[in-house]
């Protein structure tokens, strides 16, 4: 897909930085830095299965000053960012900084053809049967006392981020994490009480009160890790090792009761935890075998603890995959529709979209019938591959991640094999569409390179017809058990290779691109990162969220990690089986490096 006459996206790179930025109608335009106010609907579920009544925006009366995680700062045409800090409804400004709604960005007619809109009004399009969206994003002056709420709420909800690592390191016996957490954690807290001195809606009592409030949470929270570091080390490492091992022989129990080829399956996966510690999970005659975790004291707390750490994280998450394979399918499970249910009407979306530019002959229609194509059919967007493969080429590393399945809402997975069981043409369609969309984008270029001439134009409509009809097939042949979500895929990326210890120095983590189910996502989408993938539940590190800006910061494992909801449709999808995002981390002296990061979904 070529760029937009009207509204291009320039490949701009400060330091190898690699962003889409929109600009104006002409490839020369200057463009001007825009601070804009995000939304960040709390609880997740609600980019999902939106309520009115119980999901709140917890950027709603946001200050840059105080929630800076609720700001992105994008470029755009110097003329638009004018218009907008003249013009915008929601045009607020404050010690200096200014700053406007992302509703009146997002309604502003010269953004409407804004690549990543179009994804979003597509993707919404389609499963607008499946998922409840956010009906109502826009903007609103908030009184006082409404700001001064949320504050509270932002400063609490701030100080449980701080604290809950150290709490779990106090259930959990994590005794050597916990003691290099302390002082991180103590000076998170120092921040906190420099930002309620500075709130300009706060009186000195209503500072008073909320420090008071701030301690008397944090004393709650600490509770156990306080309790830890009065232990006996010795004590503590003998039942950390018996914490371990019994979570082994969870999993270990968990993957005798499955299938042979489960168990081979998860084996192989469990295979990664021996680069932590040699426990050498495998199969004996009639159980699972491995080797236990001792305690060895002194050395216990010189090394061996962190690794065991890394571990932990690792388990954990084989652990949940499972519980997942204990709860499929069953052989004999019949997939009938249910009634009240319909599927995604992809090829009414394809025949629309072309019929749409055969009619107007417009570029504009040509770009948005490509997009259908890859929303639809959750195929790589080339435009978007081709970034990820410039970036990737430029990356300072290339990290894959672990990828493992969780539970969603307790239902029964429908594993990628008792699918294609079911209905092998379901797998077989999306090859022949993919091999036609490779005919396709052949022809769209000489399109866009000559112009829409009679042979171009007859090839063209073959093309689309045969798409049309392979999709016609695939929803006369799908099961609406497909396309419901009933899987958490969980993605893990280790950002270091330094097992033995933790990292000293906590980093600013950006997140510069995002690529799957048929869509890509940069800082500077005119949509945001959660309202172009809904299902995501989770990108974040342990010292917390990176949402709804992807940014945050680094926690002594540098670790990374990403959640969402899958359908067996999403999950299985032939063209859907690799994730791609590109991270970058900033130290405290300024130093920074760029990792591509890749996922493979391997699932059964």
């Amino acid at each position: 897909m070529l760029l937009k006459p009207r509204v291009r996206k320039i490949l701009f790179r400060l330091s190898t930085l690699l962003v889409l930025t929109v600009t104006a109608q002409t490839s020369f335009a200057q463009t001007c830095p825009l601070q804009v106010q995000l939304t960040h609907y709390t609880p997740e579920i609600c980019y999902y299965d939106f309520d009115q009544n119980s999901c709140k925006d917890r950027c709603a009366t946001a200050d840059p000053a105080f929630q800076p995680a609720c700001f992105s700062q994008m470029q755009l045409p110097c003329d638009l960012t004018s218009e907008l800090l003249n013009h915008a409804p929601s045009y607020q400004q404050r010690a200096g900084s200014q700053w406007i709604h992302i509703s009146d960005l997002l309604s502003h007619h010269q953004l409407q053809s804004e690549y990543h809109v179009v994804q979003q009004s597509l993707y919404k399009q389609l499963y607008q049967g499946y998922i409840r969206f956010p009906v109502s994003n826009g903007f609103s002056h908030s009184n006082e006392n409404v700001k001064k709420t949320n504050f509270r709420m932002d400063i609490l909800d701030s100080s449980k981020s701080l604290t809950r690592p150290l709490a779990e390191a106090g259930t959990f016996l994590r005794y050597s994490l916990g003691l290099h957490l302390e002082d991180q954690m103590n000076a998170g807290f120092t921040e906190l009480h420099k930002k309620i001195d500075k709130f300009p809606f706060y009186k000195g009592r209503d500072r008073s009160e909320l420090k008071n409030e701030l301690a008397r949470l944090k004393r709650t929270q600490l509770f156990m890790w306080q309790f830890l570091k009065r232990s006996d080390p010795a004590k503590i490492g003998r039942g950390r090792a018996n914490s371990l091992n019994k979570r082994l022989k969870k999993f270990a129990d968990n993957v005798s009761q499955l299938p042979a080829h489960c168990q081979a399956y998860l084996l192989s996966k469990a295979q990664v935890l021996n680069q932590y510690v040699d426990v050498s999970l495998h199969a004996c005659i009639d159980k699972i075998c491995y080797n236990t975790i001792r305690y060895d004291s002194p050395s216990f707390f010189q090394g061996i603890d962190q690794r065991l750490t890394h571990f932990e994280e690792t388990l954990d998450l084989l652990v949940d995959e499972s519980k997942v394979l204990k709860y499929v399918f069953l052989e004999d499970t019949v997939m009938d529709k249910r009634a009240g249910y319909s599927v995604p009407q992809i090829s009414e979306m394809i025949r629309q979209a072309s019929r749409h530019y055969v009619n107007s002959r417009d570029r504009r229609d040509l770009e948005r019938f490509e997009s259908v194509i890859s929303v639809a059919f959750l195929q790589h967007d080339q435009n978007g591959q081709a970034y990820f493969n410039q970036m990737k080429a430029q990356a300072d590393a290339v990290i894959e991640a672990q990828t493992y399945l969780g539970t969603f809402d307790n239902q029964d997975i429908l594993l990628c094999e008792k699918m294609h069981q079911i209905t092998p043409r379901l797998n077989e369609i999306p090859r022949e569409l993919h091999a036609l969309r490779q005919e396709l984008h052949v022809v769209i270029s000489e399109i866009y390179e000559i112009g829409s001439t009679p042979e171009l134009m007859a090839r063209y409509t073959e093309i689309a017809d045969q798409m049309e009809h392979l999709s016609e097939e695939f929803e006369d042949i799908s099961h609406a058990d497909f396309f419901l979500q009933d899987r958490t895929t969980k993605l893990l990326w280790k950002l270091d290779n330094q097992f033995h210890q933790f990292s000293d120095d906590p980093q600013q983590i950006y997140v510069e691109y995002l690529a799957y189910d048929g869509m890509y996502w940069s800082p500077s989408s005119a949509v945001q990162l959660q309202d172009l993938f809904p299902t995501i539940t989770k990108l974040s590190t342990q010292s917390g969220t990176l949402l709804p800006a992807g940014v945050g910061r680094t926690h002594g494992l540098n670790s990374l990690s990403l959640s969402f909801r899958q359908s067996a449709y999403s999950g299985c999808h032939a063209n859907n089986k690799t994730i791609t995002m590109v991270v970058r981390l900033v130290d405290s002296q300024g130093r920074s490096k760029q990792l591509a990061l890749t996922a493979t979904l391997d699932q059964l």
